[in-house]
């Protein structure tokens, strides 16, 4: 079994049908897999970006339920663009997917609320669907209350 692999049955989650998810990272091979895993579990609308200056522009103009935001990318990185799109849309919902998920930039983007929960890379499936359950019922920060057309907080 691969990194990839998991216990993962093939059904698809259900509190993922229907929502609009942005991918956040400048590795193509991931982008195939989330791009083709995320339409599997059945979700409306997957866009992608290559870094996170792209991030940014794609967040305000797709507006997506949910972002998978790499760490480690060229122009800007993970941190800087988790900062942007939070002080955008403070009701961002953002799961860190990174090689360095202890890193101090995935600390402090946990602790400042701009992301909400943050997974290693290589991960399993089910680590990723939990994540994403995980971050989609979180509720936003309460000194940032500020509604926001297309976000799950």
């Amino acid at each position: 079994m691969t990194a990839w692999g998991s216990a993962f049955d093939g059904r698809v989650p259900m509190g993922l049908r229907g929502l609009r998810v942005l991918i956040v990272d400048d590795d193509l091979t991931i982008h195939r897999l989330l791009l083709d895993l995320l339409r599997f579990w059945s979700c409306e609308e997957v866009e992608a970006a290559m870094d996170g200056e792209e991030g940014v522009k794609k967040y305000e103009a797709f507006r997506p339920d949910l972002v998978l935001m790499d760490l480690d990318m060229p122009r800007m990185n993970g941190y800087e663009a988790s900062r942007a799109i939070a002080e955008k849309d403070p009701n961002a919902c953002i799961v860190l997917v990174t090689s360095h998920a202890e890193s101090r930039y995935a600390r402090q983007a946990l602790k400042e609320g701009w992301v909400k929960v943050a997974i290693p890379k290589p991960f399993y499936l089910d680590q990723l669907h939990l994540a994403m359950e995980e971050a989609l019922t979180k509720k936003p920060r309460s000194d940032r209350s500020t509604p926001s057309k297309g976000a799950v907080g």
